[in-house]
């Protein structure tokens, strides 16, 4: 005996619903994040710079602060990226804090002058090293 619409359209209205989240998450992954930073701020090169990331996802309301007590509250889900442009300087010089949208990839750049507060959380991925461009 088949089943009665009303009777299935909960389960289909739910798979509908499941189907349409899946196909519509555009979260940017850590290591899509990261292809941003190299490739599109950095053009490929970070000779004579060093790049950290933070492995965790900061959370709209998060806190990133500067070694000089300098506080940026975080909007929207992202991941947070130090460029240090002149790692050998020892105390104020030029920084970038990096913050890629989780959402769609979109990102703001903040011009620094100290470290972040969360830098001993962080994880080194680049050193100076010039990328080439993957054909």
């Amino acid at each position: 005996m088949p089943l009665k619409l009303t009777a299935c359209f909960p389960l289909l209205l739910t798979v509908i619903l499941i189907l349409t989240c899946a196909l519509n998450d555009t979260f940017v992954s850590l290591n899509e994040a990261e292809q941003i930073v190299i490739k599109v701020i950095c053009n490929l090169s970070t000779s004579g710079k060093k790049i950290y990331k933070l492995p965790d996802v900061l959370q709209a309301g998060d806190i990133v602060k500067a070694a000089d007590s300098t506080k940026y509250r975080v909007e929207r889900e992202c991941w947070f990226f130090y460029l240090d442009d002149i790692p050998e300087a020892k105390f104020a010089h030029p920084v970038r804090y990096v913050f890629v949208y989780c959402d769609n990839g979109g990102f703001e750049i903040i011009k620094e002058s100290w470290w972040p507060h969360l830098l001993d959380s962080m994880v080194e991925i680049a050193s100076g090293v010039t990328y080439k461009q993957e054909k």
